[in-house]
Parts: C-alpha cells; structure tokens; sequence
C-alpha cells in the first residue's frame, strides 16, 4: 500500500523554526466579500482531518505552518475557539491546501502555487454559496424532492415486483466540464405515508479530480 503521509519538512541543527504567515486567509478574501461568521471557521486540526478525509493527504501541522510561512497558502487568524484561543480558517481553505499539495507534489514554483490557490478561491466560496442555496431555500429543495419522489417511487414499484430491495437513498452529483465532481447530495428515498425525499448530506468536491 502507498504511503500517503507527507514527511515534515527536514531540518538541520541550525535551520529556523518556521517563520509567521506572509498573509492571513483574511487577505485572500476577495474584494467585497465578507469574512465568513466565527461559527463557521474550523482549527488547523479540523483542516488537516477535511484534507486526509478528502484528498487522501495527511499533511503534518509543521509542514502546513511552513507553507503558511512561505506564502503558498494562507494563515490563520487566532481567535477563542472551544474554550482556547486557537488558529482558525475558513472552510475553503481546506481547498487551498488541497492544491497547494498537488502543486508541491509537481515541485511548481511557490509564487505560482500561491497565484493559484488565491486566484481559485472566488470559486470556491461561490460553489459554498451555491451549496448553501440547494440546502436551504425551499423551493430548490422541494424542486429537487418533488422529482426524486416520483422517481423513487417508480422504482420501487418495479423493485418490489421482481423481489428486490426497495431504495431510500437517491444521490444527486454536480460535475464540471471535465466530468470532475463539483458537489454532491444524498436525499432520503425511503417508502413514507408522504414520499417527500430530505437532504440528508451534502459535500463541496472541490478540486477533487476522482470521477
């Protein structure tokens, strides 16, 4: 099995430690757009878990701090979390990191990373938005729910006649042009006295290239 883990960043007796952030994720926001509210931030260990968790990545703390110093990707802001100050991030910076990985895997030079990574960022937090919209406005909602019932219910009128299982879970998925996944959803399908199907997950897949 391959190994995933990336090594930290190699050291000599005399090398420094590394050095404060060029730029915090406040300065990657783009112009006009308001930081995110402090219940939506999550800490450096959250970040490093949705990257594993996504990408298969598992970047050590000293190894993101070392390209927070070299500009790569952004800095935390610090602020009371949980009961301790703690560095905190937006959620799109789980993305950032993401292909800040990618691009050191292909040893790209870091300014091009960083032009990257910050140039992304817009689409990002319009792909959230887009999310959030889906999630939460009725009529998308109802939209959506109205036409996986009568799908599901189709189906499981065929099913149940040839001794099958019946379905309760229906995804929806979002590509791009590429055929790359965008963002996904689950709607419970399950027989009810009412069939109205309700998002039961949904998940941004930025920047993941699995198909």
């Amino acid at each position: 099995m391959t190994d995933t883990k990336m090594k930290p960043i190699p050291r000599t007796p005399n090398s420094p430690e590394p050095q404060a952030p060029k730029q915090t994720w406040l300065q990657w926001l783009p112009e006009g757009v308001p930081p995110p509210s402090d219940d939506e931030l999550i800490d450096r260990d959250e970040l490093l878990r949705r990257v594993k968790e996504e990408d298969g990545q598992d970047i050590p703390p000293r190894t993101l701090r070392f390209w927070e110093a070299l500009g790569i990707v952004p800095g935390p802001v610090r602020k009371w979390h949980a009961g301790a100050t703690r560095a905190l991030y937006p959620w799109w910076c789980v993305n950032v990191v993401k292909m800040a990985a990618f691009g050191r895997s292909l040893h790209t030079d870091p300014v091009r990373i960083a032009e990257l990574g910050r140039g992304a960022v817009p689409t990002f937090i319009r792909w959230h938005e887009i999310r959030k919209v889906i999630e939460n406005h009725p009529t998308a909602q109802h939209a959506a729910s109205d036409a996986l019932a009568q799908m599901a219910e189709i189906i499981s009128q065929g099913l149940s006649e040839s001794g099958r299982a019946v379905p309760t879970t229906a995804y929806v998925r979002f590509d791009d042009a590429e055929g790359r996944r965008v963002m996904d959803f689950a709607f419970d399908v399950s027989p009810h006295e009412e069939l109205e199907p309700t998002v039961i997950n949904s998940e941004s897949m930025a920047n993941n290239d699995s198909k």
